[in-house]
């Protein structure tokens, strides 16, 4: 079976990364989320951005930034109006900007952190320092191995190569509340478009 072909496969290196649609099959390529897919033909179409986005000049930067920054803020008072928030906090650039912008709303919101056991040990320190120093609810979520359930994981994922660290945060996150919004602030640069 597809299944057990791919278990028996050796698996890329831990935390994978496959950008731009890639997977780890040659023929395959997962449909994006800027992206539509034409069922009748099978092909794809980017509907944002239609063009290459127009670069601005250093006097307008701020305003552009002003731009972003507003609609991130108005999208978490959207959602913590619906429900009571988990926001992701790390040493990272993307959560604290996540931060700076739910700060109207902090009491609705519970902060998270992974503890990873690798290089990035940095994010529960800090963000407990974060957490402290602004008087912030905040959770570091517990470290699970995700082996008992890494086959159910792939099958839910499409066996995309390997878990990677969304496999840790599936297991640790189960243990939240899910009746919770959660903000992760991860994902291909939420802030900086790094990937568009």
């Amino acid at each position: 079976s597809y299944r057990m072909r791919k278990e028996a496969e050796p698996a890329p290196p831990a935390r994978f990364f496959y950008p731009a649609g890639l997977t780890v099959e040659p023929g395959i390529k997962r449909l994006l989320p800027n992206h539509t897919l034409e069922l009748a033909t099978w092909k794809t179409r980017r509907h944002w951005p239609a063009r290459p986005i127009a670069r601005v000049s250093d006097r307008e930067y701020e305003s552009q930034v002003e731009i972003v920054a507003e609609s991130l803020h108005r999208n978490i008072e959207a959602a913590a109006r619906e429900c009571p928030l988990y926001i992701g906090l790390s040493a990272g650039q993307d959560t604290r900007m996540l931060l700076s912008a739910a700060r109207a709303h902090l009491e609705r919101v519970t902060f998270v952190t992974y503890p990873h056991s690798d290089h990035r040990r940095a994010d529960l320190r800090v963000a407990t320092m974060i957490a402290e120093r602004l008087k912030l609810d905040h959770e570091p979520l517990p470290r699970v191995n995700p082996d008992p359930g890494r086959a159910e994981y792939l099958d839910r994922i499409g066996y995309c190569g390997h878990s990677g660290k969304a496999g840790l945060m599936h297991f640790a996150l189960s243990r939240l509340d899910l009746e919770r919004c959660f903000l992760a602030g991860f994902g291909g640069e939420v802030g900086r478009g790094y990937y568009w």
